[in-house]
């Protein structure tokens, strides 16, 4: 029975993962599953080495979990697990990388080299030793001190900071500066989509180490399941995205001072929903779900160009349908002042934002605010936590981790594109300067170098150029148009 039940769980894990170690479920339910297979692996050790740990999909996972975790957050002190999909910006789920060290030790002496990396994303992760999500209100505190060895040797983070590919997820966009902070554009665009919102296309953006773009981590208090105008995407219809959901690259290109990615998502099933998340406690958002209405096909096409030194992001949204559609983004800022085209935020952690809609022409722009409380949101509130706070390591306080975040909006009529161009700067620092140099042409020059980027439609080829200390480079992007 035992050789029965460790074929299945094989057989499952391989079902549940891609070959870049991506499942088929955001991050937290992701190590949910991963732990299973350590406890079983620890459970029948006196019975013989099944080799769970060994297997290369498990090897995987934790390593694309590992390749995903953000620039230490001011807000918490440790990378954190992106918060795409039902993944919390608080501790509930962000302590699960405490399994980053179960796998380091039960992999120890087997693949030293594999431990060492797994330690490293342990100590990244915060070094959390138990798991809130998994250990919550005091049921069990013992196991996991018998999981984990703090004292293993852990590998330096020079091969973990690069821009990569994830199946499944997307893409996720790295660059360190001078000064030893980080850039990092997570862009969400894969067939992962068990336990996510409406955020396929969506962004994640930390720029000079600082959070400025948010997809808000609060899993399902509030239900953010169909609000793709409260993610950093676009809207059909000022309407939810109806099943099948999830997109898929068209092409990439990562270079010397700027990457490029392009994905696609296709839509033709939409249903209303509530402008705001419902906050009433006994709300059950899928017995409620509007009635799914089918649509002629729209197609969105989002490009995404990051230039590195200049912390400068390009988006042009491609849209073939004939819906009206919103652009929206989550900026977590203090204040913002728009004028024709174009918004500049006042960031929260020193680092702020200046965003210029180039297309569509004169955008009427729109502001609200939204916030969450984190463990303490009064729909579903875990007040427990405060009795776990002794659980949180050393140098690292446990909070609420609610998140507040101004809301931008742009309008387009059916068949409209979008381009508009996001570039961060210091507080205290000169505002960048945004040229436009043709219709879907824009010059952008800042103290820290200078980009140009243009293309035309069907928009098959992105010309770019970019300049920065010691180092120019030129760029020719092709990608297929239909």
């Amino acid at each position: 029975w035992i050789e029965a039940g460790v074929g299945e769980m094989r057989r499952f894990l391989c079902d549940y993962h891609l070959f870049s170690g991506c499942s088929s479920e955001a991050a937290t339910y992701q190590l949910c599953v991963l732990a299973y297979a350590l406890l079983v692996q620890v459970a029948l050790g006196s019975r013989g080495d099944w080799g769970l740990v060994e297997d290369p999909i498990v090897k995987k996972s934790f390593a694309f979990l590992a390749a995903i975790q953000t620039p230490i957050d001011p807000r918490c002190g440790f990378r954190m697990l992106p918060t795409i999909g039902h993944v919390t910006a608080y501790s509930w789920s962000q302590s699960l990388q405490a399994y980053f060290a179960w796998v380091a030790r039960l992999t120890a002496e087997s693949d030293p080299d594999f431990s060492a990396r797994m330690m490293a994303a342990w100590k990244r992760g915060g070094s959390f030793v138990f798991s809130l999500h998994d250990f919550s209100q005091d049921l069990i505190w013992s196991q996991p001190l018998c999981l984990l060895d703090g004292e293993l040797p852990a590998e330096e983070e020079s091969r973990f900071l690069e821009s990569r590919v994830h199946e499944g997820l997307g893409v996720v966009l790295r660059t360190k500066h001078d000064d030893a902070s980080e850039g990092y554009l997570l862009f969400k665009m894969g067939e992962s989509t068990g336990h996510y919102d409406n955020d396929e296309g969506s962004l994640i953006w930390y720029a000079f180490g600082q959070p400025l773009l948010t997809d808000f981590g609060c899993q399902y208090n509030p239900n953010f399941h169909a609000h793709p105008w409260l993610h950093n995407r676009i809207s059909m219809d000022h309407a939810a995205d109806g099943p099948p959901r999830g997109g898929g690259l068209v092409s990439r290109h990562f270079a010397e001072g700027l990457d490029f990615a392009c994905g696609e998502v296709r839509i033709s099933r939409l249903y209303s929903e509530t402008e705001w998340p419902v906050r009433e406690r006994d709300f059950d958002f899928r017995q409620v779900m509007g009635e799914v209405r089918e649509v002629e096909e729209q197609v969105w096409r989002r490009h995404v160009i990051y230039v590195h030194a200049m912390e400068t992001v390009i988006l042009l949204d491609q849209i073939d349908g004939d819906l009206p559609t919103d652009w929206n983004l989550q900026v977590l800022a203090d204040s913002v002042r728009t004028t024709e085209g174009c918004a500049l935020f006042k960031g929260q952690f020193g680092v702020d934002l200046q965003m210029t809609m180039l297309q569509p022409v004169e955008p009427k722009l729109e502001v609200a605010a939204f916030s969450h409380q984190g463990f303490d949101e009064p729909r579903l509130p875990m007040h427990w936590w405060r009795g776990a706070a002794w659980t949180a390591p050393p140098g690292i306080e446990l909070g609420p981790m609610g998140e507040r975040a101004l809301t931008l909006r742009a309008h387009a009529g059916p068949g409209e594109s979008y381009m508009a161009v996001l570039t961060a700067f210091r507080a205290g620092e000169e505002e960048p300067q945004v040229v436009q140099r043709g219709d879907w042409a824009v010059e952008i020059r800042s103290h820290r170098g200078r980009v140009v980027a243009g293309t035309d439609p069907p928009f098959g080829r992105w010309d770019l150029e970019v300049e920065g200390k010691g180092m120019k480079s030129g760029h020719c992007v092709d990608l297929p148009v239909d």
